[in-house]
């Protein structure tokens, strides 16, 4: 992205330059003019075209300034808009995102980077909230990076057989398509959660997340499954919702507040913000 906006700015100054060198030409042309007029009507008197001449060079410069000072402020201004724009990720997460919601916004706030957490449970990646909002993201242009944490969901579509493994792949794609040369950080599925989905099925997503990160070297996999392997204690009765669990009435619109956010959502909201950012190196 710096990259990007050097050349910008390189771009900005040349115009200004070929800017600079066109009033050059058109002041020498206008003295040439001007001193061409003064001896076609000498009856004028010389010292009567002078001035002229000096007002048109007085103003030609001031123009040359302001066009000078105004490229400036535009690259200035490209630049800016580059580099926050690298710092700038949107989420797109179901009922683990909502439950920690409050979490992924503050680390990734800690971490300087500016966050739009979208949050809606027991939507899959195939569903038509996920596909809107992913849709919205990409083509608002203003995130260097996309987050999708849909895994657990996508596992329990799998299993009901509502989506196959490959219908599930080829959403990938197109998202990863519609990405261009943006990052896409995908959070995997914890794989022990016999309450929804057998081991079977979430390892068949994960294989499929892993198998587009090695066909795209924009995709970063967010191992959620490793992360949690060995800590029980962050999760709730059913084994996949962060601990102490849902609660008895989920509203999309009302996640947790941060007074209401303990260590589990901590540890999730990290492992995200840690996805993304190995998308910089």
């Amino acid at each position: 992205m710096m990259f990007r906006a050097r050349e910008a700015q390189v771009d900005t100054y040349r115009r200004g330059d070929e800017v600079s060198s066109d009033l050059t030409s058109h002041i020498e042309g206008l003295s040439t003019r001007l001193k061409r007029r003064s001896s076609a009507a000498s009856r004028m008197g010389q010292q009567k075209m002078k001035p002229l001449l000096m007002v048109a060079i007085i103003l030609a410069s001031v123009t040359l300034g302001f066009t000078v000072a105004h490229t400036e402020s535009a690259s200035a201004k490209t630049i800016q808009e580059s580099e926050l724009r690298a710092r700038s990720v949107a989420v797109v997460g179901d009922s683990l995102s909502w439950q920690a919601k409050s979490s992924i916004e503050s680390a990734f706030t800690a971490a300087g980077y500016l966050t739009r957490v979208s949050v809606n449970p027991g939507h899959a990646l195939s569903s038509s909230w996920a596909q809107d909002t992913l849709d919205a993201d990409v083509k608002d242009g203003l995130y260097r990076v996309i987050v999708v944490e849909t895994a657990s969901n996508d596992a329990e579509q799998l299993a009901s057989g509502a989506v196959s493994i490959n219908q599930y792949s080829q959403l990938l794609d197109q998202l990863i398509a519609k990405a261009g040369n943006d990052y896409v950080v995908i959070v995997n599925a914890k794989v022990n959660a016999p309450f929804y989905y057998k081991q079977s099925d979430a390892l068949a997503i994960n294989r499929a997340i892993d198998e587009a990160a090695a066909k795209h070297a924009n995709v970063r996999v967010v191992d959620w499954n490793s992360e949690a392997h060995d800590h029980a204690s962050w999760f709730g009765a059913d084994m996949l919702h962060l601990s102490p669990g849902l609660p008895a009435t989920v509203l999309a619109s009302d996640p947790p507040s941060s007074n209401e956010q303990n260590y589990a959502d901590t540890a999730f909201a990290q492992a995200i913000v840690k996805g993304v950012e190995s998308s910089a190196t």
